[in-house]
C-alpha cells in the first residue's frame, strides 16, 4: 500500500506523558509516542513512499538512514527521536 513503519523504544526519553498517546503528522508522515511503565518510551514512525523500498532485513544502518531522510526535516520531537536511534 506504499506505507512503511518503524518502531523502537527509548530509555529516559525527555518528553514523556504517562497514559498519553501523542502524535505529530505531516503529509505522508506520522510520528507517535507513548510511555511504558519501566521508564521507556515507544516511538512509531510511519511514512508513505511512491516506490517499493528494498532494504535488507538485517541492514540496520540503511533503515536508520532511511528514517533520517524521511523525517529529518520535521519538527516537533523528530530530531530527538532520530538522535535516539544511535543508542
Amino acid at each position: 500500500m506504499g506505507y512503511y513503519a518503524a518502531s523502537f523504544s527509548i530509555a529516559n526519553y525527555p518528553y514523556r506523558e504517562q497514559y498519553a498517546y501523542v502524535s505529530y503528522a505531516a503529509p505522508g508522515r506520522q510520528v507517535s509516542r507513548y510511555s511504558l511503565r519501566d521508564g521507556r518510551t515507544v516511538c512509531l514512525l510511519v511514512f508513505a513512499s511512491d516506490r517499493k523500498l528494498r532494504l535488507g532485513h538485517h541492514n540496520l544502518a540503511a533503515r536508520i538512514d532511511l528514517l533520517r531522510r524521511a523525517f529529518g526535516e520535521d519538527r516537533w520531537e523528530c530530531p530527538a527521536m532520530l538522535r535516539a536511534l544511535d543508542t
